[in-house]
């Protein structure tokens, strides 16, 4: 309101005001002008409900951290606490809720999410992720995925731990994680994984422990690059093993040469799926380009 010089009345009553740190000014400016006539009372939090912003003072209005204001500039009203959960500072907690998919009003100044121990059977690649802009910590062990869309993760940039043991995935394709640049900790323990799509940890790049235990890998010629990768980062927490073909059931992967991952036939089991693109190209119907993406070698996989 500076920039009325001469207001003598101010109703600003039954709006709902949200009484924290960033509504101190008002409190200030209703002190050196007592104009407020209507009696404008606090909304929110619990301990200032009803209480009139003109006669609180200024030390009243706090901000209990930095992650639930950091977008107070912009007039933001963030999303409450999800039905069904329990909130704790910045920590959501939808653990065994039942829960068949995440729940889209998940506050943004979220940091650590807990949806394990639930329902849920494929994560989509509807931007929720990328609208938590502080997730730190992602649990979503003990659910029923089978599935993780193309770049579901995409924004989720401050993302250091995710933690998907114990679900149903069967593969690994190259844009499962594209955005998660932060990311420390991947836990894939105990699903149902038998391949992996080249290129599909590239873009983790500061990874330092990934858990790939207790799956069943079908190590073909579709794997053999995975073996020297695992040989290369020396990221693994334990030592993934083969299930198929018999001659190298339960051999660590690392320790099998690239020549032994052999294909008998055309049709042996990989996982590039119907939609895979090369890393580094683009497809669009039946042609893909690779041109000009400073490629050293024919990348593998191109579609047929």
């Amino acid at each position: 309101f500076d920039s009325m010089k001469s207001i003598q009345t101010l109703h600003l009553g039954r709006n709902p005001f949200i009484c924290d740190c960033n509504l101190r000014w008002l409190a200030e400016y209703l002190h050196r002008n007592p104009i407020e006539t209507s009696g404008a009372r606090c909304e929110t939090p619990k301990r200032m409900q009803r209480r009139r912003i003109e006669a609180l003072r200024d030390e009243k209005f706090k901000c209990t951290e930095e992650h639930r204001t950091r977008h107070a500039g912009d007039c933001l009203i963030d999303s409450g606490c999800p039905s069904g959960c329990s909130c704790d500072d910045t920590l959501v907690d939808c653990s065994g809720r039942g829960l068949t998919e995440v729940p889209k009003d998940i506050p943004m100044y979220t940091t650590d999410l807990l949806l394990n121990d639930n329902e849920i059977g494929k994560l989509k690649s509807d931007g929720l992720f990328g609208r938590l802009p502080n997730l730190v910590k992602l649990d979503l062990r003990r659910n029923h995925i089978s599935g993780i869309e193309s770049n579901t993760f995409e924004g989720c940039q401050k993302l250091n731990e995710l933690l998907l043991a114990e679900n149903r995935i069967s593969e690994i394709h190259n844009k499962m994680f594209s955005g998660l640049n932060n990311l420390k900790t991947l836990s894939l323990f105990d699903n149902k994984i038998s391949c992996v799509m080249p290129g599909s940890f590239d873009s983790l790049t500061v990874l330092h422990t990934l858990n790939l235990l207790s799956n069943p890998f079908v190590c073909n010629c579709h794997l053999g690059w995975f073996s020297e990768w695992v040989r290369r980062k020396e990221l693994l927490a334990g030592s993934p093993r083969c299930a198929y073909p018999p001659r190298l059931k339960d051999v660590p992967i690392h320790e099998i040469p690239q020549h032994e991952f052999k294909c008998t036939n055309d049709n042996e089991q990989g996982c590039l799926g119907d939609n895979y693109c090369p890393p580094k190209c683009s497809c669009a119907g039946t042609v893909v380009r690779c041109s000009r993406a400073k490629l050293t070698e024919i990348p593998r996989g191109i579609p047929s």
